[in-house]
């Protein structure tokens, strides 16, 4: 198959699952998973610790504060925000973190890191460039695990909203590319390495996706329409639903992507024998804007956002809550 082929058909394939998901859940998937407002005075450390804790939750479950046996756990965008939170705490609690980034000096710097507060567990850092179909395949081929426990698609941007439309390697829309494509293509090579029993998959979604939530009703909401954009013009899409590009609705759209993605992804773990004790959860971490996550965005929103992150962030009750 060729690349141009291989990228057609993950628009396609994405347009598929959705399909599926709108169908047995209807189109407002509600993450109104059971979640917190932390409403104190939280420093940026105190709200990305509180992220990382949540996302811990999610990635372990309820055995989380007494796994007995090192589990091997892949984050991808573990070198900042709760990525690098999570991670170091996973470390500290003697797991194996394979730290996926961007580029193999960010996961190798993010490893330096936490070894200075760490010295437990396994530190494995790697390549893994979102925006290039590339490079998560050979991330995948070349992972130092025959097997993993858990795989944390954490990784995401958020693009100026008043910048010019920009691509990835492929030709995606930058957004909607990396914060899904990227990761659904990932999902895709490494479920077969999964743990089948007991194996985890977690989203790291946002309530943006809702437009009833607070960040949600602002601006554009998301919406995928009919998927046209993806069904009409494959790689050259701008917005999934085929209209002209928006900055803060792609954002929105990726995340609703996140969610339909996860909702559909354990329907289908489910109905399959080989992998129907793997467990897929997606959850919002919250607004936390003084991570490396906003560096496409204006300072002044970056300012102005993080005196309401501390009314605005929501976290995820340990639980297992499937979607």
């Amino acid at each position: 198959m060729n690349f141009s082929s291989l990228c057609f058909l993950l628009c396609v394939s994405t347009a598929t699952a959705f399909r599926a998901a709108i169908g047995s859940s209807g189109l407002r998937p509600a993450t109104s998973l059971p979640m917190n407002a932390f409403r104190a005075d939280i420093d940026r450390r105190n709200l990305l610790q509180g992220g990382a804790a949540a996302l811990l939750s999610a990635l372990l479950g309820p055995q989380l504060a007494t796994a007995s046996e090192p589990q091997t756990i892949v984050i991808t965008g573990s070198n900042s925000g709760i990525g690098f939170e999570a991670s170091k705490l996973l470390a500290e609690k003697g797991h194996t973190v394979i730290l996926g980034c961007r580029t193999l000096e960010k996961a190798k710097n993010a490893a330096d890191r936490i070894r200075e507060d760490v010295s437990s567990g396994t530190l494995l850092p790697a390549e893994c460039d979102l925006a290039s179909l590339e490079s998560v395949r050979k991330f995948a081929k070349d992972l130092p695990s025959s097997q993993i426990d858990v795989l944390c698609l954490n990784a995401g941007l958020a693009l100026n909203t008043k910048g010019d439309i920009e691509r990835t390697v492929d030709g995606f829309e930058r957004t909607v590319g990396i914060n899904h494509l990227g990761h659904f293509y990932l999902h895709h090579l490494l479920l077969p390495k999964i743990k089948p029993a007991g194996g985890r998959i977690v989203v790291t979604a946002s309530s943006v996706h809702d437009p009833e939530s607070p960040g949600g009703k602002q601006g554009i909401p998301a919406s995928l329409g009919n998927l046209e954009g993806f069904e009409k013009y494959g790689r050259d899409f701008e917005m999934v639903d085929g209209g002209a590009y928006n900055g803060d609705k792609a954002y929105k759209d990726s995340k609703l992507c996140n969610v339909l993605f996860t909702r559909e992804l354990q329907r289908r773990l489910e109905a399959n024998d080989a992998t129907k004790s793997i467990v897929a959860n997606c959850f919002s971490p919250g607004l936390i804007t003084s991570s490396g996550f906003f560096r496409y965005q204006s300072p002044v929103f970056s300012k102005v956002r993080k005196g309401d992150a501390i009314t605005l962030v929501f976290v995820r009750k340990p639980s297992s809550h499937r979607l």
